[in-house]
């Protein structure tokens, strides 16, 4: 269920980039926005959108997303060199936070760079478990259920890209 970074190359060199990107992920922690709807409960899972998908340009204005690109002017460099991402984001699930089983309907995967693992978290794709680890790239398609867990006794923060799927 879950693919291999072998597909995508261009992930590695943000991997390099590992300790800013993280720096700044944990400078804008509290700008977070709340992710308010039937996925999560109140206040467990918020987000700071570098680039958003086109269809979430309706609920995430163009000020919006270039303010927080100059508040993580690093990571959005590193990022925006890279050709055919459709969009990236910190998100930060609260510890014993859970986001319910959803799945999207663009042909994208999302690739997610592990920054701060909670301590125990985890993601499920189709049924299929895979634990977040420090410093690695979760990928998946993210057309397929999946949803995730924090039991962890700190904040699971991570890095979103979304990019073309590769392995269809």
């Amino acid at each position: 269920m879950f693919q291999t970074s072998d597909l995508y190359p261009e992930l590695i060199g943000i991997k390099q980039h590992l300790d800013s990107i993280k720096e700044e992920a944990l400078l804008v922690r509290n700008q977070m926005s709340a992710i308010e709807d039937q996925r999560v409960e109140l206040d467990v899972w918020n987000v700071f959108s570098l680039l958003p998908e086109e269809e979430d340009k309706v609920i995430v204005s163009d000020e919006t997303w270039k303010t927080n690109q100059k508040l993580a002017p690093i990571s959005t460099k590193i990022l925006s060199e890279i050709e055919g991402l459709k969009a990236y984001a910190f998100s930060c699930l609260a510890p014993g936070g859970h986001i319910r089983p959803h799945k999207h309907n663009n042909p994208y995967v999302t690739a997610i760079l592990c920054i701060q693992d909670g301590g125990d978290s985890y993601i499920k794709v189709e049924g299929e478990k895979k634990k977040f680890k420090n410093g690695e790239f979760i990928i998946f398609d993210y057309t397929k259920e999946h949803e995730v867990y924090n039991n962890g006794s700190s904040d699971r923060i991570v890095l979103l890209i979304l990019l073309d799927n590769r392995d269809v």
